[in-house]
């Protein structure tokens, strides 16, 4: 099985999720905390269904400390409905996802967040 495609990517990049895809970022944590929710910044073309936002550990670095990507199961997640997400805009909306239960992510340590289609085989 194939290691599912990632896009790293800065606050307004661009990336499409289509069945099979996990799109997401990689953040270090500034502080210990507990996480209860996570924002993103999506938008839509079609109608995607279910959209799952997960956090994830990362995987060691592989040529150079920033190429990082995300790595077993997720820690936290939680869901939307893609379908409610504004249509074909690339600037996009703000969506708060709640996690299902909160995750206690630690100070200096590298995450990723994630987003795939409840469709997604390989999601969980």
């Amino acid at each position: 099985m194939s290691r599912p495609q990632y896009q790293q990517g800065g606050p307004n990049s661009v990336a499409q999720a289509i069945t099979g895809d996990i799109v997401g970022e990689v953040f270090i944590a500034p502080a210990t905390i507990s996480c209860d929710s996570i924002r993103v910044k999506t938008a839509r073309l079609g109608l995607p269904g279910t959209v799952i936002v997960a956090l994830r550990a990362t995987a060691a670095p592989t040529g150079g400390p920033t190429l990082r990507w995300p790595s077993g199961p997720n820690l936290a997640s939680g869901s939307f409905d893609g379908n409610s997400v504004i249509e074909n805009d690339t600037v996009g909306e703000w969506v708060t996802v709640k996690l299902s239960s909160p995750y206690t992510i630690s100070a200096g340590t590298y995450y990723s967040v994630v987003m795939y289609l409840s469709s997604y085989p390989g999601g969980n």
